[in-house]
């Protein structure tokens, strides 16, 4: 869907700036707003830290493309980004572990009422946590 988006991207000169209009181009659609969109972006970025990326189908990224992700997410790692959330087929486990030094959670072998149950303890203890820290 990015593809586009990713073509764009200098390996060798991708910094925080790119980072933002990679982010404004996958999250917002042109509008009127657009601007202030990537204003309030850059500076939650910056300053607030009350971020979450999720980034859906990790394990679909092209091959050509696996340089240009591993630059996205260096420079979101740096970013006051509170949290970072990935959805994968197992087989990126490894990877996204040893790479990203993130844990990896399975969710195949519980049911679906179980699934959303855990996520919305895990959503619920870390809210809780903020508030108290």
């Amino acid at each position: 869907m990015y593809t586009g988006e990713l073509q764009k991207i200098d390996e060798e000169n991708f910094d925080f700036d790119s980072l933002v209009k990679f982010l404004c181009s996958a999250a917002f659609t042109e509008s009127k707003y657009t601007d202030i969109n990537r204003i309030l972006l850059k500076q939650a970025l910056q300053y607030s830290g009350n971020v979450t990326v999720l980034m859906d189908g990790f394990d679909e990224i092209s091959p050509t493309h696996a340089g240009k992700a591993a630059v996205i997410l260096s420079e979101l790692m740096k970013a006051k980004v509170k949290r970072v959330r990935f959805t994968s087929r197992p087989v990126e486990k490894e990877r996204l572990e040893k790479e990203l030094s993130v844990i990896a959670f399975g969710m195949r072998r519980l049911s679906p009422e179980s699934q959303v149950e855990i996520l919305r303890n895990l959503c619920d203890f870390k809210e809780s946590k903020d508030k108290i820290g």
